[in-house]
């Protein structure tokens, strides 16, 4: 990758609490913050195998990590399913599935009650913390809530990481190219353009060849392809990296294939998924993020004819079918690298759950050594699977294309922070389509596709808490 477009952010940033109305952010808003909230205990971060979630404006923690970091002796009553801590004469007893609490022997009722969580009792962190009698504040900058004497200013909580953004589908031509000559070529990324060029790393799926050349795929419904210039507002919206294995990028044949190779590799934007022959077509893009590798790879199951399947000499995609061939280039890229990202087109349109084949492809791949498995042309979202510490997105969705069907016009923004050489969050930020146009969501509109998304992913038990964080389990 070229200096220029590998943009290190540090990333403590300012917090943005989900208000329970509104719609899009406007451009002028603060980032959307990476990682989910801290918990710092006297000046000592928790460190927990579940980490923090935030439900319905309040911050849950691991009952047993709070407690300890507390220094509170636990009680666990099976037969009423409540727990009891005490510490320093002070006496608090919850129970799971229950507003009611009993604090020092008095009956309180919570605003919100404990509930189970990937095997863990989650609590309130402020309740739990002031029934012990300890302070807590919550500072929106560092996003940390600290219980205790030690104020924000004393506590430096800046760590070594690096945020990937990842997107869905991105057409070009077509009636995007329609949109771009009225409104200009920033037009299609102005919603998100701030978010994106905040990440480390940008990486989206171009679904059709950027050329003038060649001639139409025949017997092929829906052809593509974008003008040259107009590839430019992609570059400058900050995507670092596009993935071309996928049903559309020959469309135009092999020669505004090869333009397209040439026209991004000018603008300083790397390619995944397609080239002249199969060792280009697999090769793999390696960022270094200040420390930190990163590698790509491309692929699609999704092609409409053989002749698309790149080989030796043959210009072409990289195919998930050789499956030998990609679970060995993915084993040997996990040696070279601190995280490897596989950008896959797969599965099938409209559908909102992911095939048999996509699944058990999937989990090859992080069995192979992927910690982020990121899936594509459906054109609606489909859910996400934590599995083995890593993440599986079947699908982000449509991104900037023209469909009109209402929920291929929903879809999302992954930001995936590593740190240590591993996936540490991941947060789903949602994305409304409308005219070749995403607009960042919020508010009421943002849950209710955030509770699409908890449906689609129901069948994996996967957490997804109001901000849009997953619940990545270390065990």
């Amino acid at each position: 990758m070229k200096p220029s477009r590998i943009r290190l952010v540090t990333l403590i940033v300012l917090g943005l609490m989900l208000c329970l109305a509104g719609g899009v952010r406007s451009q002028g808003e603060m980032p959307l913050p990476a990682r989910p909230v801290t918990i710092v205990v006297d000046g000592e971060v928790i460190e927990s195998d579940v980490p923090p979630v935030n439900l319905h404006g309040r911050v849950f923690v691991p009952l047993r990590a709070i407690f300890e970091a507390l220094r509170a002796e636990v009680r666990w009553d099976q037969t009423t399913r409540s727990v009891t801590a005490h510490t320093d004469g002070r006496r608090v007893t919850l129970t799971i599935g229950s507003r009611q609490a009993i604090v020092n022997g008095e009956s309180l009722e919570m605003d919100v009650e404990p509930f189970i969580l990937a095997n863990r009792t989650m609590i309130p962190v402020r309740f739990a913390s002031q029934a012990l009698g300890r302070e807590v504040t919550w500072d929106p900058r560092s996003r940390a809530v600290y219980v205790g004497t030690i104020s924000p200013a004393e506590l430096e909580l800046r760590r070594s990481s690096v945020t990937v953004a990842l997107a869905g589908d991105v057409l070009l031509g077509g009636r995007i190219a329609e949109v771009i000559d009225a409104h200009g070529r920033d037009y299609p990324w102005e919603g998100v353009r701030s978010l994106l060029l905040s990440a480390s790393l940008t990486i989206v799926n171009l679904e059709c060849p950027v050329s003038g050349r060649g001639e139409p795929e025949t017997d092929k419904q829906w052809t593509f392809r974008a003008r040259p210039e107009d590839v430019k507002g992609l570059r400058d919206a900050g995507v670092d990296v596009v993935n071309l294995a996928n049903n559309h990028i020959l469309d135009y044949g092999p020669e505004a294939l090869a333009d397209t190779l040439t026209y991004l590799q000018e603008l300083g934007v790397e390619t995944v998924g397609a080239g002249p022959d199969l060792a280009a077509a697999m090769k793999p893009v390696i960022a270094d993020l200040g420390g930190l590798r990163v590698g790509i790879i491309g692929l699609s199951q999704i092609y409409p004819r053989g002749s698309w399947a790149a080989g030796r000499g043959h210009p072409g995609i990289a195919i998930t079918h050789n499956e030998a061939h990609v679970r060995r280039a993915v084993t040997s890229l996990q040696e070279e690298v601190d995280v490897v990202i596989i950008s896959v087109h797969w599965g099938e349109e409209k559908a909102h759950y992911p095939s048999d084949y996509q699944i058990r492809y999937g989990r090859m791949l992080v069995d192979a050594g992927a910690d982020l498995v990121v899936g594509h042309h459906p054109h609606v979202l489909q859910g996400f699977e934590v599995y083995r510490g890593a993440l599986i997105a079947y699908s982000l969705g449509n991104f900037i294309f023209p469909y009109t069907v209402e929920s291929t016009k929903e879809s999302c923004i992954l930001l995936a922070n590593f740190a240590n050489g591993r996936l540490e969050s991941a947060r789903i930020v949602p994305v409304y389509t409308h005219g070749g146009h995403p607009e960042i969501l919020s508010g009421a509109r943002a849950i209710e596709i955030l509770e699409k998304i908890r449906e689609y992913s129901s069948p994996w038990q996967t957490a997804i808490d109001d901000e849009g964080f997953i619940v990545i389990n270390s065990r």
